[in-house]
């Protein structure tokens, strides 16, 4: 039989996690819990929202949304009672820590968007970030969606190599 987990448990447990994962969105969090079968979409917009609520979580914004991560009341909170988070949890939350955190640092780093505009047209904003500061930001259409989800992963996949190139050609002696 599987134990029922408390509201209590789940709201500990996403402190731990965004604690060791540093600023994320909602939607990060709902990928790495969801990925893990660790809590689900209520659950969690559930204990977001009364993690908010009771001032345990800072807000920032950014161009990909509203970034969390757990405010100084809710370290504390976290110290307190770290050890009702059971352990296996915890090991597991730990283990896979790493990966996603450098996954959604590139993800807040490297930002692409896709806005259909009022003539039907397809515009891609692609942006590199450092600081909440955009270093570079180019915007193109593309002829359909496909082609703009192809320019997106690209960027993904490219954007350091595109910068470092641009940096050096604009800083090139004739």
């Amino acid at each position: 039989m599987l134990r029922k987990r408390s509201p209590t448990e789940d709201k500990l447990l996403l402190l731990y996690a965004m604690h060791g994962l540093g600023p994320t969105t909602a939607e990060q969090l709902l990928r790495f819990f969801v990925d893990r079968d660790q809590m689900n979409y209520i659950d969690l917009q559930l204990a977001l929202a009364e993690l908010r609520e009771n001032g345990l979580l800072r807000k920032q914004l950014h161009p990909l949304g509203v970034l969390y991560q757990p405010s100084v009341s809710g370290i504390q909170t976290l110290e307190l009672f770290q050890k009702r988070i059971p352990y296996s949890r915890r090991v597991s939350i730990d283990d896979a820590l790493i990966g996603w955190r450098a996954r959604f640092s590139h993800e807040q780093h490297v930002v692409h968007r896709v806005e259909t505009q009022e003539d039907g047209s397809i515009k891609v904003r692609l942006s590199i970030m450092e600081h909440d500061e955009e270093l570079l930001s180019i915007s193109v259409r593309a002829p359909d969606d496909q082609r703009a989800e192809r320019y997106c992963a690209s960027w993904s996949r490219n954007a350091g190599a595109l910068y470092a190139h641009i940096f050096k050609t604009l800083n090139a002696r004739e």
